[in-house]
């Protein structure tokens, strides 16, 4: 059946007839079968159309998945450094904190050997002035 539907249309297609032509009726039976193929083949006509206006929209849709996937890989990495990125200015942080309490008893400490150090002064002036009175 194929293969003589595949020869009617090589021969047809050999005397330029298209599915505009007409195969001329004999009778009404012929020309209900007739006009039902002809409604038949508007019907596979408009089918096509669909089907390939489907495949199209299929197509853009295919593509625009792809974008849209490839751009949450893009935002996904764009996460995942900027989220580094806040870790390290946290660690960074956390460490300039250590080093401004390491500076705050370094200056206490100071501070403190800074009085030590004018109690010293103080006394040893004092003994000075001691001394200096006993000599003469």
């Amino acid at each position: 059946r194929c293969d003589a539907q595949k020869m009617a249309n090589a021969v047809l297609c050999e005397i330029n007839w298209d599915d505009g032509f007409a195969i001329p009726v004999s009778n009404t039976e012929n020309k209900s079968m007739e006009d039902e193929v002809q409604k038949k083949q508007k019907e596979k006509a408009n089918i096509d159309s669909q089907l390939t206006s489907f495949e199209d929209r299929i197509q853009a849709m295919t593509m625009h998945l792809q974008n849209v996937r490839r751009e949450l890989t893009n935002t996904q990495i764009l996460q995942r450094a900027r989220e580094k990125e806040l870790e390290t200015e946290q660690h960074l942080k956390k460490i300039a904190e250590h080093e401004m309490q390491r500076l705050k008893q370094e200056i206490q400490r100071l501070e403190n050997d800074l009085v030590l150090l004018r109690e010293r002064k103080n006394i040893m002036e004092n003994n000075i002035y001691r001394y200096t009175q006993q000599i003469e």
